[in-house]
């Protein structure tokens, strides 16, 4: 074989298209024989670039309630599909990962795949959708009187998280109220979380101020 700089191939003549440059090559055959100069045959071939397909997700790890999930580093833009293992979830376009459409808890390979007249690129990124931290917390009873002990709220939501009012006497960790140092009337509460994907809530809290009992009967002391 006859083979001009740029391409690579072996003596059985298989081209290897990844070690060889694109561009196209006129390759030229010379068998054995006695009259090699009247035997030449010639032939072309044409490598053409593979088109670039890679992309990263930004960030790879969010949460529900976030609104969107950029796509950055696009050399090429392509088709982009979602998957769940193995089944195909969903089809986009450039832009935005549609957030909204993907289920918390879970996580999810994002393909990318770019075509042109005549190669192809398919490139893979990671998503993980963080479900929102259970902020549930209640005061039971939500009523006291000046007095009573100083309750804790029970939590059925996600603990660790960090308690606050406006005008409430509260304990910031561990949400126990000082029913003393705050008087009477109706307190808002909140609560955040502290997880990868904090959430809140609120609850109210009524403290009475206490009713006197003192009587006399006329006439008498």
């Amino acid at each position: 074989f006859s083979v001009p700089a740029g391409l690579v191939l072996d003596s059985l003549g298989v081209i290897d298209p990844v070690l060889s440059g694109t561009g196209t090559y006129a390759v030229s055959y010379i068998p054995p024989g006695l009259c090699p100069d009247t035997s030449t045959v010639s032939d072309s071939i044409t490598i053409h670039p593979v088109p670039d397909a890679s992309f990263s997700i930004v960030p790879t790890d969010v949460c529900a309630g976030d609104s969107i999930v950029g796509i950055d580093t696009v050399v090429t833009p392509g088709a982009f599909s979602v998957f769940l293992g193995t089944d195909s979830l969903l089809s986009f376009g450039s832009g935005p990962l549609p957030l909204t459409q993907l289920a918390a808890g879970a996580s999810y390979w994002i393909r990318h795949v770019v075509r042109d007249s005549f190669c192809a690129d398919t490139a893979f990124d990671f998503l993980t959708v963080h479900p929102e931290d259970d902020p549930s917390f209640a005061y039971l009873p939500d009523f006291y009187c000046l007095g009573d002990a100083d309750p804790l709220p029970l939590i059925s939501g996600v603990g660790g998280g960090v308690f606050g009012s406006d005008s409430l006497v509260v304990d910031s960790l561990t949400g126990r109220v000082n029913i003393g140092a705050s008087g009477p009337g109706t307190y808002v509460v909140r609560y955040e979380t502290r997880g990868f994907c904090r959430n809140s809530s609120v609850d109210t809290i009524t403290i009475n101020d206490n009713v006197s009992a003192f009587f006399e009967y006329p006439g008498f002391s």
